[in-house]
């Protein structure tokens, strides 16, 4: 899960989006893109304290297309001409050109 996070955080920042702000307090969770307040689903907190945000609402604020393949557990995330395929059941992310 880590590496999933660590990966789309990278994915983030390769395309020049570092305007991003995450404000944790009190389980309230305010993301913020170019100034912008992005709503979010609910969050939800990980055994571990960790703060769980779902990506959909983000990324699409970012411009990119987020597609959820329910027979294959599977989350295609386009931008620009960057693909990647995150498998819910594996810890590897994978590049699609």
């Amino acid at each position: 899960m880590y590496k999933k996070i660590l990966f789309i955080i990278l994915f983030m920042i390769t395309f020049g989006l570092n305007h991003l702000v995450f404000a944790v307090e009190k389980q309230l969770v305010s993301v913020y893109y170019n100034s912008d307040l992005i709503t979010t689903e609910d969050c939800t907190e990980s055994e571990k304290g960790e703060i769980l945000i779902p990506m959909r609402s983000v990324l699409e604020k970012m411009g990119a297309s987020v597609i959820w393949n329910e027979n294959l557990k599977n989350i295609m995330v386009d931008k620009d001409k960057m693909k990647i395929e995150i498998n819910i059941n594996s810890d590897k992310l994978k590049k699609m050109n």
